[in-house]
This record gives C-alpha cells, structure tokens and sequence, in this order.
C-alpha cells in the first residue's frame, strides 16, 4: 500500500498530520499552508481513533477497538519510513473511555492516567523519527450541537456562544502536560477559536463549528496563516 503525499509533492520538506477526525479537520489549512510554503504532506488519520497509544472503545460500542490498535502501529511504521521533518499530533480524547486489557474505564480521572501514559509514549515514538513533534491542543467542545442553535427562530449569534465541556478541556489539558513532558512543542488553537471563555459558533461570517467538536472546512483553510506561522511553517 502506497502512500499519497499531498501539497508540494517535490518539496524537500515532509510533515505527517496524525490523529483521528479532529485531525482531518485541519486538513485544509495544512493543505494551504503546504501548497503556498513548500511543504510535502501525509495524512495519517482515522475516525474515532485517539492518537494516544491507547486503546479506546468505538463509538456508543463497548468493546475494544482493535482497529484502530492495528491504525496507531501502521502509522507508526509509515512515519519510520518517511522520517518527516515534522510530525503533527491532533487528537480528540477518547469519546467513550478506554481499555486496559479487559477492563473498561470511563472515569474521569482514570481515562486520564491511561491517557497520559499513551501520550508519552506516542511522543517518544514520533521523537525517534521526526525531527520536530507538535501536539495541536484539542479545539474547544460545544456542549450542544450549534446548528440547533442557529436554526431556532427566536436565537441570536451571541445567544449562540457557548463555553467548552469540561472534561474535553481538562483531557485537553492532560494531552499538552504528556507533550510538554515529553518535549514535544505544543500550538493552542483555542485563541481562534474564543475569546474570553465563551466561543462563537460564527466567525467573520463564517461558520467555525460544523458540529460539537469538528471545525469546519472553511474555517480551518482561513487559519493557515496563523497555524503556519504558530508552527513556523510559514515565514511571517
């Protein structure tokens, strides 16, 4: 199975996007950015399957998903092949808990424990074979889905804005610490995102949000410019 690369396919520079559906989502931008800076891109990504090296259960299934154990070691194999210059981490946590061995655990403070660990151990993997690891932190989590909002007939946009869930900010936060530990860098979308505490689903005309969690297309290709130079991709 042969890979695709994507962006400027003769540049001498190599980034590889890896995450589940929150990656994809930033694939615009990171085809903007490539196409525009010279950079030939890899996305590694697969729906419902944490990049942490642990194994999550599918969605509204308990059981574990093996899938995606067999994704995580495959794109750990294609990025000791490719040995890109840099490799970019963009993950939701797990949706619905994780598994050690046969145990399934969803609380809280034990997903985090078992997540932390997978972090550190996905960074040390990727550490042996890029030359830079970035974590994208996890865009902010819409407790309600925004289009239910938008479409009621007596709603605003500013009645629209919403604070983010808690437990996805706090795993956010255990997903940074695990990068930070591990010296990997770290880029924070969540200032493109809110501001204040409090984000809007629409931003200079358009749509951030296409659901809870995902950005949308267009407004994931009209942040190239500040992702690129975040990342120093990009000159400024």
């Amino acid at each position: 199975r042969q890979l695709c690369p994507r962006g400027d396919t003769e540049a001498p520079r190599t980034l590889v996007l890896i995450g589940d559906s929150h990656a994809r989502a930033w694939i615009p931008a990171f085809d903007e950015i490539a196409a525009t800076a010279g950079w030939r891109t890899f996305y590694l990504v697969k729906s419902q399957c944490t990049a942490a090296h642990v194994t999550v259960a599918p969605l509204d299934e308990e059981r574990p998903f093996t899938a995606c154990d067999d994704f995580q070691d495959w794109v750990q194999e294609q990025v000791a092949e490719l040995e890109p210059d840099v490799a970019v981490v963009a993950s939701s946590p797990p949706v619905n808990g994780v598994f050690v061995g046969e145990e399934h655990y969803e609380g809280i403070e034990e997903v985090a424990t078992v997540l932390d660990e997978g972090y550190r151990d996905l960074f040390a993997d990727l550490q042996a074979d890029a030359d830079r690891v970035v974590l994208m932190r996890d865009v902010p989590k819409n407790p309600d889905d925004p289009g239910t909002c938008l479409s009621e007939f007596d709603r605003s946009l500013s009645r629209c804005m919403f604070e983010p869930q808690e437990r996805s900010r706090y795993l956010g936060d255990v997903a940074v610490a695990a990068a930070r530990g591990s010296g990997a860098e770290v880029v924070d979308p969540t200032p493109w995102l809110c501001y204040e505490g409090v984000c809007p689903v629409v931003i200079g005309g358009t749509l951030s949000y296409r659901d809870t969690d995902h950005i949308t297309a267009e407004y994931a290709a009209s942040l190239a410019g500040p992702l690129g130079r975040a990342m120093g991709l990009i000159g400024d």
